[in-house]
């Protein structure tokens, strides 16, 4: 029966013909034939026999095009830094609200020239770029992505973890908390900068809500 399967299909796909007899015992092959035929894995010829067909990813490309723009705006933008594209996917989600998977988002990344460009030379340069701010003259304040936690009871809580990072020395400050009340926000701050021991002359932040009233446009910094 193998050698009639061999002689009969072409693709993947063809073995969907002899899936219903497979699955019910009708026929036996030889996987490891059929897989050297047509160069595929073992595994992937005998779920393609018991009819298992993978899903096709969505194709989001176009969708992420619409965002090109904006993407290449915030990633020449000199005050802010995404040194891996997680960072920017996370980002993006937050400021423009964009529905694709992860995995979409990087292959988009990986597949422009332009854009894959901006992160090696950014993994290529990782060892030797220095912020060209003094020391004491920058801060930058960023809220991490909104964490849940589970315990061994199930109870799931909701955590988010504010971050204050020197220009100069990278050195960064962290802590989790409940909820992103401003007053929360403004004591993680004065936390920060007893335990650096002083208060960096410009904070540079994000559009967050919590301190923002007008959302930043065209480059514009706030402090």
């Amino acid at each position: 029966m193998t050698g009639i399967i061999i002689n009969k299909v072409t693709c993947l796909e063809d073995l969907l013909l002899f899936s219903r007899a497979y699955k019910e015992g009708k026929i036996k092959v030889n996987v490891s034939k059929i897989a050297r035929h047509l160069k595929h894995d073992r595994k992937t010829i005998r779920k393609y026999l018991k009819g298992n067909i993978p899903k096709k990813t969505r194709n989001r490309i176009s969708y992420l095009d619409e965002h090109r723009d904006y993407i290449v705006k915030v990633l020449k933008n000199e005050y802010q830094s995404f040194d891996y594209i997680d960072h920017l996917f996370k980002y993006l989600r937050r400021e423009k609200g964009i529905e694709c998977s992860r995995s979409t988002f990087n292959r988009f990344i990986r597949k422009d020239d332009e854009l894959n460009s901006m992160f090696k030379e950014k993994k290529d340069n990782s060892f030797t770029e220095r912020f060209e701010t003094a020391p004491g003259a920058q801060a930058q304040f960023d809220m991490k992505e909104k964490m849940k936690l589970i315990d061994i009871k199930g109870n799931i809580t909701s955590i988010n973890i504010p971050t204050l990072t020197l220009s100069w020395s990278r050195h960064n400050s962290r802590k989790l908390v409940l909820n992103t009340l401003t007053d929360n926000l403004l004591s993680f701050l004065a936390i920060s900068f007893e335990e650096i021991g002083g208060v960096p002359k410009e904070l540079v932040i994000d559009n967050l809500k919590q301190f923002v009233e007008t959302p930043r446009r065209n480059g514009n910094q706030l402090y």
